[in-house]
């Protein structure tokens, strides 16, 4: 029942190709979409060229009939389906009066949304500190440097910018890690007020820190233990922010693994053997 729509992509070594991408998700009916969405997977094209992996920001609609929901995805905040978005004209819109609606601006914001609608991430949301995150390590053609958790079978997964390590020392991608492990899209071990803390600061540098707001808390730790006299002079809020958290919340475990090809055999190996 996915409604699925095409598009045209230029890759930076020159290759010109159609790709398809999703504007309608039946989470019920194709299951393989939302684990897509979880993974962080949804929409991807992967040039024939070079194999550079394009991550495609298309509006779409997420419709969850076993939980009655109806969620809009990047949608502009006005936008009327059928007319302004003419992608998915009118495919399966009757009865939206009967689900329960949202609008929401990106992928995070789904998952947020997820987490406090859906059973089923009810249920784990607080458990999953009880695994460690893995970071997954870029390759040609795959994608590039994840945030990785996997818990009682279901997999979910946030992309990184790569960026953020070029030219980095060691010690700076493992307290970026670090960060990251602490508070995340899935997963904080901020106590509420701190995270509300964070929030507020983030506010203050988004418009020069576009990575969102996980990736900029682990980068400005990052940059922060590497020179903390220095961060403080450029950036005094988020210095004092983490001086305030103290060291032993930042004594979070983590993993990596080579690429995801080698975690999918690891977690495939780990679920074969006998209990």
């Amino acid at each position: 029942m996915a409604l699925i729509n095409k598009c045209d992509i230029t890759c930076r070594c020159g290759e010109r190709f159609t790709a398809e991408y999703v504007s309608y998700v039946f989470a019920d009916i194709d299951p393989e979409l939302k684990d897509a969405i979880l993974k962080d997977h949804f929409n991807c094209a992967v040039c024939p060229q070079c194999g550079m992996t394009f991550f495609q920001e298309h509006p779409f609609i997420y419709r969850d009939e076993a939980n009655k929901l109806w969620i809009e995805v990047g949608y502009p905040p006005n936008a009327a389906k059928g007319k302004d978005i003419p992608a998915i004209q009118g495919h399966y819109l009757e009865g939206q009066e009967n689900y329960r609606q949202f609008k929401v601006a990106d992928r995070a914001a789904l998952i947020a949304v997820l987490f406090a609608e859906d059973p089923e991430f009810k249920k784990i949301s607080s458990r999953l500190d009880e695994n460690e995150p893995v970071f997954i390590a870029p390759q040609k053609g795959d994608i590039p440097v994840v945030l990785f958790y996997e818990y009682q079978g279901l997999q979910l997964g946030q992309r990184l910018h790569a960026s953020h390590h070029d030219g980095k020392p060691d010690t700076w991608v493992s307290n970026y890690c670090t960060a990251l492990a602490v508070h995340n899209l899935f997963n904080s071990r901020l106590k509420p007020a701190d995270a509300e803390r964070w929030n507020a600061v983030w506010q203050t540098i988004k418009h020069v820190a576009a990575s969102g707001i996980y990736e900029d808390f682990a980068v400005s730790f990052a940059d922060f233990m590497d020179d903390a006299k220095a961060f403080s002079g450029n950036w005094p809020l988020q210095s004092q922010f983490f001086t305030s958290l103290g060291s032993a919340i930042f004594n979070s475990g983590h993993y990596f693994a080579a690429s995801f090809a080698e975690l999918e055999s690891a977690l495939q190996a780990e679920q074969a053997q006998p209990a």
